[in-house]
């Protein structure tokens, strides 16, 4: 979760770097998905919800490399922030309803997808730290 300040701090940052956590990010969303389902047995609106964001997300990775030449995930705070929701969900399950944590997950996840998808379709140049979609 640190990574990329630990990286900045030391000025250690780089492209490979920058790639590579996003890499790492999907990956621990699959095992997240892969190692909790059987915990969480999500409902099926929830399950066709987790699908849509995935499709916003795959959308936004194309419409990247049509508009860019390269696949991209941005580095927004709604996404470090969904990141972060991600990876302390399991704790989350121990003190809050697991339904209202997966909708709360799954709301964060939905609109740090709608903003990168946004980012993209309006940015003229790729900017893989671009913080906002409000901030210029």
């Amino acid at each position: 979760m640190l990574d990329g300040f630990i990286a900045r701090k030391f000025h250690a940052e780089s492209n490979l770097g920058a790639r590579l956590d996003s890499i790492a990010d999907l990956v621990m969303i699959a095992v997240l998905l892969i190692v909790l389902y059987p915990v969480i047995n999500p409902s099926v609106p929830i399950l066709l919800w987790i699908i849509l964001i995935g499709v916003l997300r795959f959308t936004s990775i194309i419409v990247a490399k049509r508009k860019y030449g390269k696949f991209a995930m941005l580095h927004t705070l709604a996404n470090k922030l969904t990141g972060l929701a991600l990876f302390l969900f399991p704790l989350f399950l121990s003190f809050i309803p697991k339904t209202l944590v997966m909708i709360l997950i799954c709301l964060l996840a939905s609109l740090s997808a709608i903003e990168e998808l946004a980012i993209h379709l309006t940015s003229a140049q790729l900017n893989l730290d671009k913080k906002s979609f409000f901030k210029r």
